[in-house]
């Protein structure tokens, strides 16, 4: 295991996280390479302090995410160098700042995407700081959850003290649950409606759980079998393949989560005049509607952007209320490069990678 300094870490942590002496194990990223060329490093190094308005969390759990893999990879710019990527985290706070006043020592808490805002802007002052142009990223920006301890302003700490899950079964929650959460508010779906999901990963699985909830007909396009297998036993109407079947028509509306730009008007086909189809991938090549009239004319397409504490602070309250709970692969920290490989090549049986910390 390497040993880095602390002065080559201030760059991370910031001068705040330098003054207590303890040391933490942690998976940063310095340089962007292929996951193949193992771009991420297990090191050693200070653990950060609770500073202000900021809470200490041990970390228990975090799961792993494609855009952990996008900023290791470099589709995502570093933003720090290094950085500790991860942002479905649940831990329990250890340590707060002297200006705390929402969490308190031994609190079980959970961190989604959203580590950071202006607070003063036109977005932040109307609820919507996933807009909010000083936006930071958990584990982009800032520093994540592939670390033994974090430190995360307490605005964007969110309680689970009463959650009825294994804190590895709520760590997905911390993204795809508040992503799905998200994407299904987007869409304005209410009983009796049809939603259509192209690809099912662990955001649909959310997504499918709660539409069921609400008296949501959903059907889903998916191009594994097991993955269709698994969205019938969820309650799913229909399923079938991205490759070889059409989707029914008269959608009142869809979500697309695959970055695959070929998927949105096939989108669009399916959803009636008056129906709204959600991109929920965060990058998305171009692409082009080569029938305006009958594929786009009378629709509305939306793309989800970041996501808000009010996005996870509701996904939260529905694990409270219905079962969430998902099929999980749960690893050690040593794991993590590896494991974070499969996530990126779609190698993996389990909707999900949670990695488990001592």
């Amino acid at each position: 295991m390497l040993v880095v300094s602390s002065s080559s870490w201030c760059g991370v942590c910031g001068p705040e996280g330098l003054g207590r002496g303890d040391s933490m194990r942690a998976w940063i990223v310095e340089e962007q390479r292929p996951i193949a060329e193992r771009p991420l490093r297990f090191v050693d190094l200070p653990a950060p302090v609770a500073e202000g308005t900021q809470v200490r969390i041990r970390v228990v759990a975090c799961g792993l995410c494609r855009t952990d893999g996008h900023i290791a990879e470099g589709d995502l710019p570093l933003h720090r160098r290094p950085t500790i990527p991860g942002h479905q985290v649940v831990g329990v706070v250890d340590q707060v700042g002297a200006q705390v006043t929402m969490h308190q020592v031994g609190s079980r808490v959970g961190v989604a995407w959203i580590g950071g805002a202006c607070g003063s802007c036109r977005e932040c002052r109307s609820d919507r700081e996933n807009y909010c142009p000083q936006f930071q990223g958990t584990g982009w920006h800032l520093a994540g959850g592939y670390a033994e301890y974090m430190a995360v302003e307490e605005r964007y700490v969110y309680s689970l003290g009463d959650l009825a899950m294994e804190d590895a079964q709520a760590a997905p929650l911390m993204c795809p649950g508040t992503t799905g959460y998200a994407a299904l508010r987007m869409a304005g779906v209410d009983r009796g409606d049809r939603l259509g999901l192209f690809g099912f990963g662990p955001t649909a699985f959310y997504v499918l759980r709660m539409a069921r909830s609400l008296g949501v007909e959903v059907l889903v396009s998916t191009r594994g079998q097991a993955r269709r297998e698994l969205a019938v036993k969820e309650g799913a109407s229909w399923a079938g393949s991205t490759d070889r079947d059409r989707i029914p028509d008269g959608l009142d509306a869809a979500i697309v989560f695959p970055a695959a730009g070929s998927l949105a008007e096939r989108a669009l086909a399916a959803v009636r005049p008056g129906g709204v189809v959600v991109s929920a991938a965060i990058a998305m090549p171009g692409f082009e509607i080569r029938d305006y009239r009958s594929n786009f004319w009378g629709r509305d397409f939306r793309t989800l952007y970041n996501v808000r504490p009010t996005d996870a602070q509701g996904v939260i309250r529905q694990a409270r209320s219905i079962d969430l709970a998902m099929p999980v692969r749960v690893i050690q920290p040593e794991q993590v490069q590896e494991a974070l490989q499969r996530v990126l090549a779609g190698d993996q049986p389990e909707l999900a990678t949670v990695v488990r910390w001592p």
